[in-house]
């Protein structure tokens, strides 16, 4: 191996001893001594507030360490010089000022997790696009209007856009098949683009808190999808085919306009999660027969007085949410339900009497009213 290159592979490593070895080769040598206050420099920039006091190897292999964290900096901008540290596999640049990235952030070939939250992004950097390992990114709570050069990032298994200016998606978002977790929470979506169904190993979809009139049909052809959350939106109405999410575990669909539920959502025979709170439901269909995995029903804040039959004989029910309802009195068939932990009472009509009533029937139940 050259000298040079035998002595950037030193200089690079997170071995101290390889460094001191590095740092003796570069004595009197200007080029190489060059190339040690660079890295020296980076780190003033980087590590500004440390407080410790470190030899110059110590802050070289402080450098070299494939998970880094510069979060809460309060950083407009990052030093060219960032592409020195190739070798990266974690950086957390979250809760700073950032609006850019500089070009030599491309040289960062190694990063598999990225996260940008909390800054001042108004569009996804240019420079991502080379980062073609990566498989974690993180751009939550910036001011994002597009997401167009997302799709260059075939290798990305979570992508989070969380609490941006999104209307849409674009439809080469379809080429991240390698898409396990999607959050999209509080944005401006209405719908997604066709080729959404394309994204055929989403797992976790996460819509919460945005602007949908109508249940995405795009979703329906997602058959790996395990969890759903579409609460905090407008929906009137869930389709038949609802159904086609034959291994959906958590569905959350709260505060919406629902009043009714179709009957194929008996076919969801996987559901762990059901919740249903803050909607216009005045009764609910009788589809619990099947739904025999379910642990957690939330049905809180809406106008129900009575539940129906088969609700009383879910196996593994834990937890059952009736706040803020019409109930006045509930059938002693609620001792039918074996493991109920916790049962939500509050703010319905009911009286202590029906509700000591009910106490003695589930004595191994934690009962708020």
């Amino acid at each position: 191996m050259h000298d040079q290159e035998k002595f950037l592979a030193l200089l690079n490593s997170p071995d101290e001893t390889n460094i001191e070895v590095a740092l003796e080769m570069a004595e009197g040598i200007a080029a190489l001594q060059e190339k040690v206050n660079t890295y020296l420099h980076l780190y003033d920039q980087l590590y500004s507030q440390a407080r410790e006091i470190l030899s110059d190897k110590e802050k070289i292999a402080r450098l070299n360490k494939v998970d880094q964290s510069f979060s809460g900096r309060k950083m407009q901008t990052l030093p060219s010089t960032i592409g020195l540290l190739g070798q990266l596999e974690i950086l957390n640049l979250s809760d700073n000022d950032l609006t850019t990235l500089p070009d030599t952030f491309s040289q960062l070939t190694q990063l598999k997790r990225l996260y940008l939250e909390q800054n001042y992004f108004e569009k996804i950097p240019e420079v991502i696009q080379s980062l073609k390992n990566l498989s974690v990114l993180n751009i939550a709570y910036n001011q994002l209007t597009a997401a167009t050069l997302i799709s260059y990032l075939v290798s990305l298994e979570e992508l989070d856009l969380t609490a941006n200016q999104l209307t849409t998606l674009p439809d080469s978002i379809c080429r991240l098949q390698e898409l396990k977790r999607l959050y999209l929470q509080e944005n401006k979506l209405s719908n997604l683009p066709n080729r959404f169904k394309e994204l055929e190993s989403l797992e976790d979809l996460d819509l919460y808190n945005n602007t949908f009139e109508e249940f995405p049909l795009e979703v329906v052809a997602l058959k790996k999808l395990f969890l759903l959350n579409l609460g905090s939106n407008h929906l009137k109405e869930l389709p038949t085919q609802i159904d086609q999410l034959t291994i959906l575990e958590v569905l959350i669909l709260s505060d919406n306009q629902l009043a009714t539920l179709p009957a194929s959502i008996a076919s969801l025979t996987q559901l762990k999660n059901l919740v249903l709170d803050s909607n216009h439901f005045s009764s609910l269909p009788d589809i619990f027969a099947d739904l025999k995995h379910l642990h957690y029903l939330y049905v809180g804040s809406n106008q129900l007085q009575v539940l129906p039959p088969t609700l009383y004989r879910l196996p593994v029910l834990r937890i059952l949410d009736l706040s803020n309802n019409q109930f006045t009195t509930l059938p002693e068939e609620i001792r039918y339900l074996p493991k109920l932990e916790e049962l939500q009472l509050e703010g319905n009509p009911i009286s202590l009497e029906e509700v000591d009533k009910i106490k003695s029937w589930l004595p191994h139940c934690t009962v708020f009213f």
